[in-house]
């Protein structure tokens, strides 16, 4: 597909079918986030592929429940919400697959400068607004297009990450920690094309 084709054509997939995600094209599609930049070029990651079913139900048992500690009081329209919150953080166990992205800590050149400083690794990396973070995002958004490329759908997960402790238990990880969560499959229905926001309500050059 053409590239800025296949920009259009990535969406949001929350109905798989229940095929099976063949591993080469796990493999292509991590390869291809492998790809994205990372600060000093660390490649501070590693992707669990996760297709046992037991697992993914103890994830999300896991994001229910901490989702009922956090908001144990929610009634009325209120629970209406609160359902969709708990529907969305807990999609991808609906999935044949989920690459949970883990990340651990770096090394930059910055932090050569650190010894003697009131700076902490962990200062300097929020003060350069985390680009780890950052380059984890990258790394994620290029698996996204590839899997669109191989003909698959994904949903990118958040909400599943405030029981992150409690799924770092799971994955056992080591140093390595949860970041993000995608659900990836065969979509159940055929995702349309995006529409291209104009870019001159997001654009501004200073010349």
């Amino acid at each position: 597909m053409e590239f800025f084709e296949l920009l259009r054509h990535r969406r949001t997939v929350r109905q798989f079918t229940a095929d099976a995600v063949p591993q080469d094209v796990v493999v292509k599609i991590v390869q291809a986030g492998l790809t994205a930049p990372s600060p000093n070029d660390s490649h501070p990651w590693k992707i669990v592929a996760i297709r046992n079913q037991s697992v993914l139900r103890e994830m999300r048992g896991a994001v229910e429940k901490k989702l009922d500690g956090l908001f144990p009081k929610v009634s009325g329209e209120k629970k209406v919400s609160f359902d969709k919150v708990k529907t969305f953080s807990t999609i991808f166990a609906q999935a044949p697959l989920v690459l949970a992205v883990l990340t651990r800590s770096y090394r930059a050149v910055v932090d050569e400068l650190l010894e003697g400083s009131v700076l902490t690794h962990d200062q300097i990396n929020v003060l350069r607004k985390n680009p780890d973070v950052q380059a984890t995002g990258a790394l994620v958004q290029n698996m996204l297009l590839a899997a669109t490329e191989l003909g698959y759908g994904a949903v990118w997960v958040s909400g599943a990450l405030v029981a992150s402790e409690q799924i770092d238990g799971l994955l056992k990880g080591g140093e390595y920690k949860v970041q993000t969560l995608v659900a990836l499959g065969k979509p159940a229905v055929t995702p349309q094309p995006r529409p291209t926001p104009e870019v001159k309500e997001y654009l501004q050059t200073l010349d």
